[in-house]
């Protein structure tokens, strides 16, 4: 089995620190969040006590100290894998699985639920400055617009099939820039206007509640 570092430098990177060994079993990292320059978040999957759970850790002390908690209500959650996550601080955040879901926490990632099934897998999950949107990115041209409070209102949009949206950027709700990624392997940047005319497949949801996750040793 393979470990993966984490390193902290407050230098500008001249020299590093290697946090790993504050981890739980076998980590392995796909990514890492940055929500302030104290709280970090990882993804990726771990293993111990003989069983493998994909999940997310979660550090207010730049590393020296991990929290690890399965993102979902029950132990089955952790078969599926974490594909990205986005905090918009130090408690609410959101995390896109495999299976095209998409969890919301609003307690750091102590619990979470479900928001979203998205029709096909989420690669990128972007937030729009000072406001309670937020935009999914992922497979066969998917592009979701989710407006997270006070109630849940999500509209999607899928594009052409070939099309994989891997990241963007917005500069408000209704003007973004994404990366586009081709069957044929090119890949370049588009601009696009007038997000709010996505409404293929819109889903309104009133409420909804937060349960504590399994396991969490």
């Amino acid at each position: 089995a393979s470990i993966m570092a984490t390193l902290n430098t407050t230098d500008g990177g001249n020299t590093w620190n290697n946090y790993n060994s504050f981890l739980i079993g076998t980590s392995n990292i796909n990514g890492v969040e940055f929500e302030s320059p104290s709280y970090v978040y990882l993804y990726g999957y771990s293993s111990f006590n003989n069983s493998t759970y994909r999940c997310i850790w979660k550090s207010p002390d730049r590393g020296q100290s991990w929290t690890f908690y399965t993102v979902g209500n029950s132990a089955i959650d952790s078969i599926t894998s974490v594909s990205c996550i986005m905090f918009e601080d130090n408690l609410k955040g959101f995390a896109a699985k495999a299976d095209s879901s998409l969890w919301m926490t609003a307690d750091g990632g102590s619990s979470w639920a479900q928001i979203y099934k998205a029709s096909s897998r989420i690669y990128s999950i972007i937030n729009v400055e000072n406001s309670n949107i937020i935009f999914c990115l992922g497979g066969k041209g998917l592009i979701a617009k989710i407006n997270f409070e006070p109630t849940i209102v999500i509209k999607e949009k899928s594009e052409d099939i070939n099309k994989v949206y891997f990241y963007g950027n917005f500069i408000n709700e209704n003007k973004g820039y994404l990366l586009e990624y081709y069957s044929s392997l090119d890949r370049f940047y588009t601009t696009f206007e007038n997000v709010t005319g996505i409404s293929e497949g819109e889903q309104m949801i009133s409420s909804f509640t937060l349960s504590q996750n399994y396991p969490n040793p």
